[in-house]
């Protein structure tokens, strides 16, 4: 059997340090001068990525706020009806509450004259060109005093999360809202027009109109 004898060159010190000499090397290495380093973006490449981001931006969020406006209208908006038709409230519990103290007293006989000792002092005291808030108590009772004329701030609503009637007219406590509420009420023997006026704001507003009929009249 043959074998093969394999023998290696042993290099020597001088021939490694010539191996691995400076001009071996640069041969071995790259060039340095054919790196080209990233490029970073300019200022035009910039302004023009910020300014597309822009635009694409500009449309939602117009959506956004809009809608965010019109939410806060429509809110404002059903509170003002709320409160509006609250006050159309208070008229008709002044009559049949002044109704059920008659028929309470059994004097049947002064039911017919509820009419006239209700509602037509209303008559002047909430007149068109007068018009007037309503207290309602604390207790949401409703009399005859409860009614006053309006001035600049007394027909403000304020709101008192601890009170039983939350948004209440010429009271001292609570916060002052932007809501203010005005009644006018025009009467005579067969009814009474009754307009609830709710304002905000600059120019925003809501008005309810009922019509409150004598039902009582024919009652002895």
């Amino acid at each position: 059997m043959k074998l093969f004898n394999l023998q290696f060159p042993i290099l020597k010190p001088r021939k490694i340090a010539k191996l691995f000499s400076a001009t071996t090397l640069r041969l071995l290495l790259p060039n340095p001068s054919t790196f080209h380093p990233s490029r970073g973006y300019s200022l035009v490449e910039v302004l023009v990525a910020i300014t597309v981001l822009m635009v694409a931006l500009v449309g939602p969020l117009t959506i956004a706020q809009a809608g965010l406006q019109k939410a806060m209208k429509a809110r404002d908006h059903t509170m003002a009806v709320f409160m509006a038709q609250e006050g159309i409230e208070a008229v008709f519990k002044l009559r049949e509450d002044a109704a059920m103290a008659a028929y309470n007293n059994q004097a049947l006989n002064n039911i017919s004259q509820v009419w006239k000792t209700t509602m037509d002092p209303l008559n002047t005291l909430c007149a068109s060109s007068t018009p007037c808030g309503v207290t309602i108590g604390a207790t949401s009772e409703v009399t005859p005093a409860s009614f006053y004329r309006c001035n600049a701030t007394n027909c403000i609503m304020r709101y008192d999360p601890t009170a039983n009637v939350p948004y209440r007219q010429n009271v001292a406590g609570g916060t002052v809202t932007p809501y203010k509420r005005e009644i006018t009420i025009v009467v005579n023997d067969a009814h009474a027009i009754v307009n609830s006026r709710v304002s905000w704001g600059n120019d925003d507003s809501v008005v309810l109109k009922t019509y409150i009929y004598n039902i009582y009249h024919e009652i002895e």
